[in-house]
């Protein structure tokens, strides 16, 4: 981000501001007509720094730190502008980026308070596409709300539509055996079957005293 070997040479008088080429919304700084640093122009401008003046140790601190906080920010941002995410996740991934974890944490708070951030629309969605597309059960996707640091009040709201409906979890259940029918018809023992078709929809979430009752229904399915 900084030349060391020109900021050795602090404190010394501002020689020159370039536009760079790449990024006309960024400038480089140079001492003695050396490169000190580059920097987000609308930060540059705000620490009021002009040629001549004389910048110390203390100024190009400053100019990093808000250097690295713009950073940090435009990161999230670029992730919330493609789709929702918890705080949470933005923190796993800001971490995985080495961003300092005190930048992101100021960061993600700014962000909520300004309403970039929204777990309850983030729950919604998730529950949404996990049950009509991955058809996942609800205890799978309460799991997996959780593991996202979705608030329990979030994960009630987001599930409450898809709880009340028993139908379309019964019809997923059928689609889903339908799917496996080659599967678990290799089975031949019926209750090694039956046991098969229960361990299968545990695992994708469904309640299993929902599956009970409709054992007769899901292995008539796979009637041999």
């Amino acid at each position: 981000m900084f030349s060391e070997e020109t900021a050795a040479l602090l404190p010394a008088p501002l020689s020159k501001i370039e536009v760079q080429k790449r990024n006309t919304t960024r400038v480089s700084l140079f001492i003695e007509n050396q490169f000190l640093i580059g920097i987000d122009l609308l930060l540059f401008e705000e620490s009021g720094i002009r040629v001549g003046n004389l910048v110390t140790e203390n100024d190009l601190k400053l100019l990093v730190s808000k250097e690295y906080r713009n950073r940090t920010k435009d990161y999230l941002l670029g992730l919330l502008s493609r789709r929702d995410h918890t705080k949470t996740e933005l923190r796993k991934k800001a971490a995985k980026k080495g961003f300092p974890a005190a930048l992101v944490q100021d960061a993600i708070a700014e962000l909520n308070e300004k309403g970039y951030i929204d777990e309850a629309r983030f729950a919604n969605h998730f529950a949404s596409d996990s049950f009509r597309l991955k058809k996942w059960g609800l205890h799978k996707i309460r799991f997996e709300l959780r593991k996202k640091g979705v608030s329990e009040t979030d994960i009630k709201q987001a599930l409450q539509d898809l709880h009340e409906d028993t139908d379309t979890q019964i019809d997923m259940m059928l689609r889903l055996v339908e799917r496996k029918k080659t599967f678990l018809m290799k089975e031949q023992d019926p209750w090694k079957r039956k046991k098969k078709v229960f361990d299968f929809l545990v695992r994708k979430g469904y309640d299993s005293v929902l599956i009970q009752k409709q054992l007769d229904r899901l292995l008539a399915l796979i009637h041999l």
